[in-house]
């Protein structure tokens, strides 16, 4: 590894189960596009069913609310389940937009274009910096 530092980035996502391959494909599509950015280091081989009551309330907020903008009911919320993909990648600086304050890497391994009306996945990231030693935080912050 070329940098003391990497970034974990777990990407959150609802989906029902048998739309799970495609997601896989999206995500294998959205993993190579960051190879263009930094190197990939690791990337989970498997996908991770998830138990996390907070996220999967809020990914079915905006399921619900592109559903409603193209006419369509909401979505029984029994049929989807919140799961996650894992990558590990060097750091990248780049910033999401000029008024951001998180790594471009926070769009990037989202499963759906924010342009992409109505998504096809709705999804979220969480991008955690580590280090060899954990013992330095990196840009002296606190992570959230």
């Amino acid at each position: 590894m070329t940098s003391e530092f990497a970034t974990l980035v777990t990407t959150y996502f609802i989906e029902r189960e048998e739309n799970l391959l495609a997601a896989q494909q999206r995500y294998i599509e959205r993993v190579d596009a960051v190879r263009a950015l930094t190197k990939v280091l690791w990337v989970s081989e498997n996908i991770t069913h998830e138990d996390i009551p907070i996220i999967k309330e809020h990914l079915l907020v905006d399921l619900n609310e592109d559903r409603r903008a193209i006419g369509l009911e909401p979505a029984d919320e029994q049929e989807w389940e919140l799961y996650s993909f894992v990558t590990i990648v060097e750091p990248v600086a780049e910033l999401a937009g000029p008024d951001a304050s998180v790594s471009r890497l926070w769009f990037d391994l989202r499963l759906a274009d924010e342009e992409e009306y109505a998504r096809s996945f709705i999804s979220w990231t969480r991008l955690q910096e580590l280090s060899l030693t954990g013992q330095k935080l990196p840009n002296g912050r606190i992570g959230g």
